[in-house]
């Protein structure tokens, strides 16, 4: 079931997206679907009580039983969280972005305690964890191939915190 905290997630993820979106010079139709997109990635929560890494598979399924969306809006929603740097779609890097910036809480938070939060929920070893550090450098590679600055620092605070475990020969951040 989705909880309180989950659904502010859900609308601060939402919220963010339009943001990144209107910095990316998207249209109206295309900041609309952002918003869908952002609120929706989690709703595969509200089926599944127990595997947590399968909620993106769940709310993909889910939306495409509901209603017709566009092809790309619903890969970013199957996708966040796991994206492929060579194939990150500009939905994928918004979505994963708004994700990665807004605690389970709904409260915006940078990229690096996001992140560090995961870890510490969830375990440093869980594949939850390590996905969250993935898409993390997935989103600093979109935007530094788009040369995306990012205004609020999210991702440079992530990547000086990554810089930083590499030169203390740790795998953590």
């Amino acid at each position: 079931m989705i909880s309180d905290n989950k659904l502010k997630h859900s609308i601060a993820v939402a919220r963010t997206c339009v943001e990144k979106g209107k910095e990316l010079n998207l249209s109206e139709a295309e900041l609309d679907a952002c918003f869908v997109m952002g609120f929706l990635h989690d709703i595969g929560y509200e089926k599944i009580n127990c595997d947590i890494t399968k909620h993106p598979q769940k709310s993909y399924e889910m939306i495409c039983n509901a209603q017709e969306y566009r092809t790309d809006i619903l890969n970013a929603i199957k996708n966040h969280g796991r994206c492929n740097n060579e194939k990150m779609t500009k939905f994928d890097y918004i979505l994963n972005y708004a994700d990665l910036t807004v605690d389970h809480k709904g409260e915006h938070v940078s990229i690096d305690k996001r992140v560090k939060s995961i870890g510490k929920w969830h375990g440093e070893m869980s594949e939850h964890y390590i996905h969250a550090k993935e898409q993390a450098d997935s989103i600093y590679v979109y935007e530094k191939k788009n040369k995306i600055e990012d205004n609020d620092f999210h991702t440079q605070e992530y990547m000086k915190a990554v810089k930083h475990s590499k030169t203390q020969n740790s795998i953590t951040i």
